[in-house]
């Protein structure tokens, strides 16, 4: 009788070590998950990609504690790398604080597109930018037509912005502008001139604001 109260207590403490976890895959909100316990060896992982619609995805579960299973999975490779993310980690509720979901105030919602549009009206989808980028426009001229570009920018790129605003991509192709800006969506709220005027060195080496 006492090794079976014994027996009992390892199992329960065993139990009660182990990581309980949401878990779902490729959902747009998170809420639509189902809490799960992992195995000895696991912990959380949270999954972030881009679709074909510009629309971001979450695969959340368990994974290995191995470093190498926190990566960003191949099935996610060929989607735009900005908009990637692979984290792992322990403890209650801690998947809702990595790769852009509710609770992280270190990333940025942005309008994006995955290609060059003619003005804001035709890019109608957002982001959410890594935490090492900022949200960016920028003005192209294509054969003497101009296109616009909405995304994210590593944020290192983006100061390199302030020692000019034009650079030539090619012979068919040449940026008139290029501006970071760190607020949620403020890639949207200024044309690219007035947010390059407003950037300054700090912004990019501080945690966005909201």
């Amino acid at each position: 009788m006492i090794i079976q109260i014994l027996l009992f207590i390892c199992a329960s403490h065993a139990v009660h070590g182990l990581e309980h976890c949401l878990q779902c895959s490729a959902v747009t909100d998170i809420s639509t998950c189902q809490t799960v316990t992992c195995g000895a060896n696991e912990v959380c992982f949270v999954e972030r990609f881009v679709n074909g619609h510009a629309e971001n995805l979450y695969t959340l579960g368990c994974r290995s504690k191995t470093a190498i299973a926190c990566l960003v999975t191949p099935h996610s490779v060929g989607r735009r790398s900005g908009g990637q993310c692979g984290a792992c980690c322990t403890g209650r509720n801690c998947q809702q604080k990595l790769c852009g979901l509710s609770g992280n105030d270190t990333t940025l919602s942005c309008r994006y597109c995955n290609y060059l549009v003619p003005g804001l009206s035709s890019c109608p989808t957002h982001t959410t930018c890594d935490p090492t980028e900022a949200c960016k426009t920028a003005i192209h001229v294509i054969g003497g037509v101009i296109r616009y570009e909405y995304g994210c920018e590593q944020k290192h790129l983006c100061a390199a912005f302030l020692s000019s605003d034009i650079r030539n991509f090619n012979n068919e192709r040449v940026t008139i502008c290029s501006a970071c800006c760190v607020t949620n969506n403020c890639n949207e709220n200024d044309d690219c001139y007035t947010l390059h005027h407003s950037m300054t060195q700090d912004m990019f080496t501080s945690t966005p604001g909201y």
